[in-house]
């Protein structure tokens, strides 16, 4: 007899990610500054940014590059449109949308976008404050209960891994 396993495809809390970026414009802000380069690519900039949102706000951020593995149980059909493909997000697709944000000068096009989504909300803006700090992890390996035990290569200064946050603050 055959057994068929039913799979079933969730949106979890990213429907209320992508909502939100509807409702805030993100999509067509990034698409609006930055425009497809190739014919070739199959998805906008904007829809590839969000992808990476929901990525980002997931309760396990994957690489960029496991895109793929990561909304293989997502209904990417409900989230993002008929036409999206999970396929579509890949090294050649990210690495476009990441030199372009990269040659629109990232950081004012995040303050412009931030301006952006406070008027949507109708939010009165005098001034705003950028402020960044970054994080390092030192030694030869670092251990996560969340997510395992990772090993990283150190370099000689023995520092495996850095990344920034930026948050932007009404006055």
């Amino acid at each position: 007899m055959n057994s068929i396993r039913p799979h079933f495809l969730s949106t979890d809390h990213y429907g209320l990610v992508v909502s939100t970026c509807r409702h805030l414009g993100i999509e067509e802000f990034i698409d609006n500054r930055l425009p497809k380069l190739s014919n070739n690519q199959k998805l906008s900039n904007g829809q590839l940014f969000v992808s990476m949102l929901v990525n980002a706000m997931s309760y396990v951020s994957k690489p960029m590059y496991l895109s793929p593995t990561f909304f293989r149980n997502v209904d990417v059909k409900t989230l993002f449109g008929e036409n999206f493909d999970v396929s579509y997000l890949n090294d050649d697709a990210f690495g476009r949308l990441l030199d372009g944000l990269f040659q629109a000068d990232v950081s004012n096009l995040f303050v412009e976008l931030s301006l952006s989504c406070m008027k949507k909300l109708k939010q009165d803006v005098q001034c705003i404050h950028m402020d960044s700090t970054s994080f390092h992890l030192h030694g030869e390996k670092y251990c996560d209960d969340s997510f395992g035990e990772r090993q990283y290569e150190t370099t000689s200064t023995n520092e495996c891994k850095t990344w920034i946050y930026r948050v932007n603050c009404r006055c």
